[in-house]
């Protein structure tokens, strides 16, 4: 892992100085630029910005570039740029009319990008944004949609554990991309061409018409959602699910919305669906989800609705907006329903169909989050009965109704799993250089710690008594 990530995606300072009228007083700007290369073969005349927010559009105000001869491409940054510059992807829109050295004139626009440089595990100082990059990267964040990070430079600089996420799903991309193309994590960040690795080359180049179909259907489904804070579709050939087969080599279509209903109300949807090899058609749908969330009255309430080959559950939570803040979420299932409308339809007024009850309490004091989540089956939680039909109870339910589970400690040190079938705490420290997230699983009486420094070094540890630490490479070793 890189030790200064911001300096090796620096590769020059331009400092700008204006003499004042009659003195001899000086103005000093700084200005930072990042370096790089668009290939598929060299791309010409291809804009490349930085994703300050995650939407994977070039918006006004995020700093730009347009690709010269060899596919160069350098951004000049301003100090607040230059601060986000490590924490967001980089992204290059080839339009038609940009010429590609290898093949000649573009004729269809398609989209690339490389993930952002703190999370990165090669070591080069040059960004080349390839379709392998574009294939990392895009899997990744499609795993933290499905999970609904919200991301933005603001949210991964500041929250060690988004970092942390990405970084290891990230790894793990690396790896399997690897093992598939008989390549090492640095050559998918190479510049193939360069090093004459006509296998790389030629891998990148059968990636591309997927890019292609991607960046035209989203522009279209852009286009139908003119409203939508993100729309976009993507082509790929795996695994649906980051805990998927590895070796599956279907090709997927998948299409997001987020749109924003009020100030207080916010919907996504998602819908992924097998299709055939030339990506021409749908075969079946493959998962299918639309999420609902309001905040009100010191409250927040979400509401998912998923259909999964064949199966349906809803999701359904309300918390607290408040220090302390209590939650319960509640999970209802069923194996047997045609599609999502027919989930929507699911009965949630009782127990028939509720398959787990979550109950989850969070406190922060100084530089210290605490949390403590305890999972209950079926309608095995005492209190709980009062809380299904979150949703056609809402306007019933105050935030004050979620103090009856105030008598679940904020404490770490608290080992009592109040009848749980799963049982953890945690509590993130934010220290000089790192912050540290340590988890306790009160069943199991084992911990886990991680350690993210702020110069992008991720490490991770096992214990049994919370004291001493063995380094781990998955967190799912220490349980």
């Amino acid at each position: 892992m890189k030790v200064t990530p911001l300096a090796l995606a620096i590769s020059s300072t331009l400092v700008l100085s204006a003499c004042g009228g009659g003195d001899s007083s000086e103005e000093t700007t700084n200005f930072t630029s990042i370096s790089g290369k668009a290939i598929d073969g060299y791309v010409v005349g291809a804009t490349v910005y930085l994703d300050l927010n995650y939407n994977n559009k070039r918006d006004s105000g995020e700093p730009y570039a347009i690709t010269t001869a060899g596919g160069n491409f350098d951004i000049v940054l301003d100090a607040n740029d230059a601060s986000c510059s490590d924490y967001v992807p980089t992204i290059v829109d080839v339009p038609v009319g940009a010429i590609d050295e290898d093949l000649g004139e573009i004729t269809e626009a398609y989209q690339m990008v490389i993930p952002p440089n703190i999370i990165i595990s090669s070591n080069t100082d040059i960004k080349n944004i390839t379709p392998l990059t574009t294939v990392l990267w895009s899997t990744i964040e499609r795993e933290l949609r499905q999970d609904k990070q919200q991301l933005s430079c603001k949210t991964v600089k500041e929250q060690s554990e988004i970092r942390s996420n990405i970084q290891n799903r990230l790894l793990e991309q690396e790896k399997r991309l690897a093992q598939r193309y008989g390549v090492t994590a640095d050559e998918l960040y190479g510049d193939f061409i360069a090093s004459g690795n006509a296998e790389l080359h030629d891998i990148a180049v059968a990636l591309v018409p997927s890019l292609k179909k991607s960046y035209q259907d989203t522009i279209a489904l852009e286009k139908k959602h003119p409203n939508a804070w993100l729309a976009s579709v993507e082509y790929y050939q795996g695994p649906w699910s980051y805990n998927g087969d590895p070796d599956d080599k279907t090709w997927h279509k998948e299409e997001t919305v987020y749109r924003t209903i009020s100030d207080k109300e916010s919907e996504s949807t998602k819908s992924i669906y097998e299709v055939s090899d030339d990506l021409s058609t749908i075969i079946r749908d493959v998962h299918l989800d639309r999420v609902y969330s309001l905040q009100r009255d010191g409250i927040r309430f979400s509401y998912a609705n998923e259909f999964e080959q064949g199966g349906c559950t809803i999701r359904e939570s309300i918390a607290q907006n408040s220090n302390p803040s209590y939650q319960i979420s509640n999970t209802y299932a069923d194996s047997n329903q045609p599609n999502l409308a027919a989930c929507s339809q699911l009965a949630v007024a009782d127990t028939q169909h509720l398959n787990q009850q979550d109950v989850e309490v969070e406190y922060n004091v100084d530089n210290i989050s605490y949390r403590g989540y305890f999972s209950y089956s079926g309608n095995s939680l005492n209190e709980g009965e009062q809380f299904l039909n979150l949703k056609g109870n809402l306007n019933n339910i105050t935030a004050n109704d979620l103090n009856i589970f105030n008598f679940i400690s904020t404490n770490f040190s608290d080992t009592s799993i109040h009848s749980a079938n799963s049982a953890w705490r945690s509590y993130t420290i934010q220290e000089a250089d790192r912050s540290v997230n340590i988890t306790r699983d009160l069943i199991s009486k084992k911990f886990h710690k991680s350690d993210d420094y702020f110069n992008g070094i991720h490490k991770e540890y096992c214990s049994d008594d919370g004291s001493n630490w063995t380094p781990t490479n998955n967190i799912n070793n220490c349980f």
